[in-house]
């Protein structure tokens, strides 16, 4: 049936009139229009495939420039947190043995150290958050940024911003102002690498520490204690610290892998 149809239409169409000339012609442009409403529509497509793939990039590079730049801000805490780790296993080693070898190179400035504040880079990723988390396309992807952040990132800064238990040095204050004075002597504290003002002024300087009653100290058993806990303390945020400085490494990696993909 629809064979004869079409032989119909076919021959209605071979015989040379005007109405028949009329519908060939409509029906032509009917087809071309519709071609062209397709292959507009697959080039706005296309376009706003290409526009979400740059916002994309965008949104990765950002979040990969944040991540390496945490891993700055946790080198120079991590430096700081292993000088006065190693000050004060000398100062209770000194308090238990003062005549012992070991204590010959005791900082007692950096025994005493001084409080350290963590700030890391969060706007590119609440940028995200606010606006669109879909950008990322890669859902493994997605799924580590988002853990690096809602975890990872709130521990180290509640470990070394919040939680008041691992903040030693209020502790050992008190046992310094009464067991040490200042010395006469002028210290600059250029000993950090780090030597720009984003840190701290380089030209920075103070008095040493100095022993004043040593008997007092040897014999304060609480004095000790608060030694040993903040060497305790400060052992768990260098494992944090050293732990979350690997991991902003492999997602920068990861990161850098996707970029490639994408570009």
């Amino acid at each position: 049936m629809f064979h004869k149809n079409l032989i119909k239409f076919r021959l209605f169409l071979s015989n040379n009139n005007p109405i028949k000339q009329f519908v060939f012609h409509a029906i032509t442009e009917f087809i071309l229009l519709v071609f062209s409403i397709v292959i507009a529509l697959q080039i706005d497509t296309n376009k706003e495939k290409k526009r979400q793939k740059l916002q994309e990039i965008i949104v990765l590079k950002n979040i990969q420039n944040d991540i390496l730049l945490d891993t700055l801000d946790v080198g120079y805490n991590i430096e700081f947190h292993e000088q006065f780790l190693e000050n004060e296993k000398m100062l209770l080693n000194f308090l238990h043995d003062p005549s012992s070898e070991k204590n010959k190179n005791l900082n007692f400035s950096q025994a005493l150290g001084r409080p350290l504040y963590s700030i890391l880079h969060q706007a590119s990723f609440s940028n995200l958050q606010n606006n669109n988390l879909g950008a990322i396309s890669n859902n493994s992807l997605k799924q580590e940024i988002s853990r690096h952040y809602d975890f990872f990132v709130r521990v180290i800064l509640a470990l070394e911003n919040d939680m008041s238990e691992y903040q030693t040095f209020p502790n050992k204050l008190p046992y310094f102002l009464k067991y040490f004075a200042l010395g006469d002597s002028i210290q600059y504290l250029t000993d950090h690498e780090i030597q720009t003002s984003q840190y701290y002024n380089p030209n920075y300087f103070g008095r040493p520490l100095v022993l004043i009653d040593t008997i007092g100290a040897i014999n304060d058993p609480g004095f000790k204690i608060i030694i040993q806990q903040s060497i305790i303390f400060r052992q768990a945020k260098i494992f944090y610290y050293t732990n979350f400085e690997k991991r902003c490494h492999n997602l920068a990696e990861h990161i850098d892998i996707e970029l490639k993909k994408l570009e």
